[in-house]
């Protein structure tokens, strides 16, 4: 069920088994997991249906060092998230992508990519996509669309499915609306948590409808699922008056900002003028829209001190 915080009385409380903040992709998804769970599933929405000036400007933020666009730009506070302008790519992490880099400080997972397999399966039907399956063998439509037959070692080809999009807000809404262990509190900002005596458990999130008015959630389980800026930012926030609180012992939350960087790094012309490309251009196979590109091999990277990069035929 959908709710407006604007309407609640100053100091209401909230009570719920989870309380889940954030409804875009990773908020919707959960609590569409634990729908009929017989759990009691209370979800913060910081704007509206659909996006309002006065949410949107929350997202707001200063931006420091290295260039970056506006933070209001490119994320969408409404129900649904940032899927609402989302351009649909899709492809799961490699495997490499989990160890450790030699010339990257903290890197390396505690797990690897097989303890998310059976979830990445579940997003695919989630994202409207088609099989999971990303080896390039698997898409190829001879004669015309086949992977570059690569002599050397040194690049691979790789595949992005991309889904229709689907817009969360709008393909789960009535879902969620029919829900009844489901309460989706829109208009409603989660701004900080109040903690126990030594800072470790979380007794109450503390929110705040867009007007202002304070209210509070208590719930057995917190969730944060409002996206790596967000996420953090409420972080810090919760542990600003104790340090190292919820879970940045290590003063490392929000140090590891990631983002897709797309730069124009050269020319590619083939001696070849009949080389065929057509797998590298966005087209539909079986009914699934996918595009290959090329990227570095293994060596290559660890060779070069390089992250992960793909390359597009453009």
């Amino acid at each position: 069920m959908f709710h407006d915080a604007r309407r609640l009385p100053p100091g209401a409380r909230l009570d719920a088994d989870i309380c889940v903040v954030g409804a875009g992709a990773a908020g919707i998804t959960l609590t569409r997991a634990l729908r009929g769970s017989g759990l009691r599933i209370c979800v913060l929405e910081s704007g509206g249906l659909a996006v309002d000036q006065a949410s949107q400007a929350l997202a707001e933020g200063e931006i420091g060092a290295m260039p970056y666009p506006p933070l209001q730009r490119g994320r969408l506070r409404c129900f649904g998230g940032t899927t609402g302008h989302w351009a649909g790519w899709c492809r799961p992490p490699r495997r490499r992508n989990f160890l450790a880099r030699r010339w990257v400080p903290h890197s390396g997972w505690p797990f690897e990519i097989d303890a998310l397999e059976p979830y990445l399966r579940q997003a695919h039907e989630v994202c409207g996509l088609g099989p999971y399956d990303y080896r390039p063998a698997a898409w190829a439509t001879p004669p015309s669309r086949e992977p570059l037959p690569l002599a050397r070692s040194s690049l691979e080809t790789a595949v992005t499915q991309f889904s229709p999009p689907v817009r969360f807000g709008e393909a789960y809404r009535a879902e969620l609306e029919g829900a009844h262990e489901v309460g989706v509190w829109l208009h409603a900002t989660a701004v900080d948590f109040e903690l126990d005596p030594r800072g470790q458990r979380v007794l109450r999130a503390i929110a705040a409808a867009t007007d202002g008015t304070r209210f509070t959630v208590r719930a057995r389980i917190y969730v944060l699922a409002t996206g790596g800026i967000e996420n953090a930012r409420l972080l810090l926030v919760a542990s600003a008056s104790r340090p190292g609180a919820l879970g940045n012992r290590y003063d490392l939350v929000g140090r590891f900002f990631m983002d897709h960087l797309k730069v124009e790094v050269g020319r590619f012309q083939p001696v070849d003028g009949e080389l065929p490309l057509g797998f590298y251009q966005r087209h539909v196979v079986r009914g699934t829209p996918i595009k290959g590109h090329l990227c570095f091999a293994e060596e290559v990277l660890e060779r070069e001190r390089l992250l992960e990069c793909y390359f597009e035929l453009e």
